[in-house]
């Protein structure tokens, strides 16, 4: 048990080292119509910023309730925030953030590829590109970008995947519906 803890909090930390230093882009090139207005170039780059910040802060706050519950993650933001009364504020969470993860950490194989959540809307980039923050079970957190805002091509080219409850892999193309 004890090990479990301090191996649980070594990986908290790395996940902390890592997600300092995480932005990778993605084009996809799709028949989706999604259109969020464009921003200034300065906002839109602490927006970018603010949200990557934000998702670091919740990829801490799931560790830390895996870490207490016998390394399950959790079902719902609210579910951390009443484990933790010092995590983010859950109700924007749940408004900005979708957790596509579930189930047993230690059960994830492949955590440098699966999605542990996403941003629900993407933001319009001043190209006209769609963006939206992913976070990964590993700790790492990228920028994805499309066309069009078909945001499951691009899961389905890198290889994105997904962790159910029961503990089975999923390809994220056929776990998740297009993007609008």
């Amino acid at each position: 048990m004890i090990f479990m803890k301090i191996k649980t909090t070594v990986i908290a930390g790395a996940i902390l080292i890592l997600a300092g230093t995480v932005t990778f882009t993605a084009n996809a090139q799709t028949n989706t119509n999604t259109q969020p207005s464009p921003q200034t170039e300065d906002s839109l780059h602490r927006e970018i910023i603010e949200t990557f910040n934000q998702g670091k802060k919740w990829t801490m706050a799931f560790y830390m309730f895996a870490n207490a519950h016998t390394n399950q993650l959790p079902v719902s933001f609210k579910e951390v925030k009443e484990s933790d009364t010092n995590a983010p504020d859950a109700d924007i969470a749940q408004a900005h953030w979708e957790i596509l993860s579930r189930g047993n950490l230690e059960g994830i194989t492949n955590k440098n590829k699966t999605i542990l959540f996403r941003e629900k809307e993407a933001r319009r980039l001043q190209d006209g590109k769609l963006s939206k923050i992913y976070l990964f079970v590993d700790g790492h957190a990228q920028e994805i970008q499309s066309s069009d805002g078909n945001f499951a091509v691009v899961e389905k080219q890198f290889g994105f995947l997904t962790q159910s409850e029961n503990k089975d892999i999923i390809d994220t193309q056929k776990e998740q519906p297009h993007e609008k």
